[in-house]
C-alpha cells in the first residue's frame, strides 16, 4: 500500500482482494499511513511479522474510524484477527444457544397448548354426557309435575 513500485490501480485491486470490498476513504487513509510507515521503516522485513503488523494497523485504523479509540489505545492496536474471529465465534455460539432456548420454550408451549386442548375436550364431553344422563330424569320429573298439575286442576279442592 505504501510502495511507490505499484500503481494506484494495482493498490486498489490488492485492497479489494484483501478486504473483499472497497472504500475510497479507508483506502486513502491506509495508503497514506503505509507510505509514511515505509519511509520511516516502521515495519519489520519478515512476511509473518508484516502480516501481523498489517492486521494490527488495520484494526487500529478501523477502531479510529468507528470511534472506538480510548485511553487504552495500545490494547486496541494489539487486537489481532484471531481475537476478532474468537469474538465472532462467541457471538455465533451465543446466538445458537439463544435459538435453542427459544425452540425449547416453543416446544413446551406447544405441549402445554395440546394438554389444555385435551383437557377442554374431555371436560366438554364429560359435561355433555352428564347433561345427557340428566335429560331423561328431568323429562320424567316434568311429566310427573305436569300430571300433578292436571290432577289438581280437574279435582278442585273441597270447601270446608
Amino acid at each position: 500500500m505504501g510502495s511507490h513500485r505499484f500503481t494506484n490501480e494495482q493498490k486498489i485491486k490488492w485492497f479489494k482482494h484483501f478486504f473483499g470490498w472497497f472504500d475510497l476513504g479507508l483506502f486513502e487513509l491506509l495508503k497514506n499511513k503505509y507510505t509514511n510507515a515505509q519511509q520511516s521503516d516502521v515495519f519489520p522485513t519478515s512476511p509473518v511479522d508484516i502480516k501481523e503488523e498489517l492486521t494490527k494497523e488495520v484494526v487500529k485504523i478501523l477502531n479510529e474510524l468507528l470511534g472506538l479509540t480510548g485511553t487504552d489505545s495500545e490494547s486496541d492496536s494489539t487486537t489481532t484477527a484471531q481475537d476478532i474471529e474468537q469474538s465472532d465465534a462467541e457471538k455465533r455460539r451465543d446466538a445458537n444457544q439463544q435459538k435453542q432456548d427459544l425452540i425449547k420454550q416453543k416446544q413446551k408451549s406447544e405441549r402445554d397448548l395440546k394438554s389444555i386442548e385435551t383437557d377442554l375436550k374431555w371436560k366438554k364431553n364429560s359435561v355433555l354426557s352428564l347433561r345427557k344422563d340428566q335429560l331423561p330424569n328431568k323429562r320424567k320429573e316434568i311429566d310427573a309435575l305436569n300430571q300433578q298439575i292436571s290432577q289438581t286442576s280437574t279435582n278442585p279442592p273441597s270447601a270446608l
